[in-house]
């Protein structure tokens, strides 16, 4: 009978030992799954704000892209504008060919009033 009981409380120390090991087994596992949902969670806090960062940047890119547009189309607008000005208006060579033709005249109206 001493036996039996010796062979008994080995058996339950054998398994309050193995029990240990896997509280402890246990307890290590639920550290590194605590340790991997801390990492998880700072990795989508950072994924969410960085999407928001560039959402915004974006909004900002579109608006700034708005805006060169429209002082291209300006700047086009002006230039057409400079041009069929331009084309109204007379040349160097033009004005002087009107000079001369008007001391021309000149010339020809102060000779018929010599006259």
């Amino acid at each position: 009978m001493a036996k039996l009981q010796t062979a008994v409380t080995y058996e339950m120390q054998e398994l309050m030992r193995r029990l240990a090991e896997d509280g402890r087994r246990l307890r290590d596992v639920e550290d590194r799954l605590e340790m991997v949902e801390n990492r998880i969670n700072a990795f989508e806090k950072n994924a969410v704000e960085k999407n928001q960062e560039y959402e915004e940047r974006l909004k900002h890119m579109e608006t700034d892209a708005k805006n060169l547009l429209a002082a291209v189309e300006g700047v086009k607008a002006s230039a057409e504008r400079m041009s069929r000005l331009s084309e109204r208006m007379a040349t160097k060579s033009e004005l002087k060919q009107v000079e001369k033709m008007a001391e021309l005249l000149l010339a020809v109206k102060e000779g018929s009033e010599e006259d």
